[in-house]
């Protein structure tokens, strides 16, 4: 059996890694039995000192990318099968914005809830990121901020994606 490695549940979402909660609903989708090991300890066993890794049975992956294509290579998955390609190019261009993008922004965003960090910076920094319209970052970045112990990570969510 295929076991996960990832932080754990955080803000009522699985995990609080975007790329745990990535590589476990794709496991999910694809119907593949999996076991998931929680907690920052495993750090220390991953190879590239990141979570998430897989173990299948000796075979150990690290970095959610090369997870699912090791997934979908060895069952042969094919989640997508009935995709055109441009679907499938905007599935891509989804998933790296969503990676390369996100992730930073919920990063900024929890650092701030945790360390306190002024609001202005946090908003300079999301519009720098995203470049959104910046009427819309301060109203969702102070409403986040203002209030972080009720704010929830699908609220943080959405607050980026405006």
């Amino acid at each position: 059996m295929i076991t996960l490695y990832g932080f754990g549940k955080c803000f009522n979402v699985m995990d609080a890694s975007p790329f745990v909660v990535k590589v476990e609903l794709f496991m999910r989708m694809a119907n593949i039995p999996y076991q998931v090991k929680y907690g920052a300890k495993y750090l220390k066993k991953s190879p590239k000192g990141k979570l998430p890794f897989i173990n299948d049975d000796g075979i150990v992956v690290a970095d959610s990318e090369a997870i699912i294509s090791y997934l979908t290579d060895k069952y042969l998955i094919t989640l997508d099968a009935e995709l055109t390609a441009e679907q499938k190019a905007q599935a891509h261009l989804m998933t790296k914005s969503l990676d390369e993008g996100l992730y930073w922004c919920i990063l900024m965003i929890l650092q701030n809830v945790c360390f306190r960090m002024p609001e202005r910076f946090m908003i300079k920094a999301h519009v720098f990121i995203n470049g959104c319209s910046l009427k819309k970052i301060c109203h969702a970045a102070h409403d986040l901020l203002s209030r972080p112990r009720r704010a929830s990570l699908k609220g943080l969510y959405s607050a980026l994606l405006i």
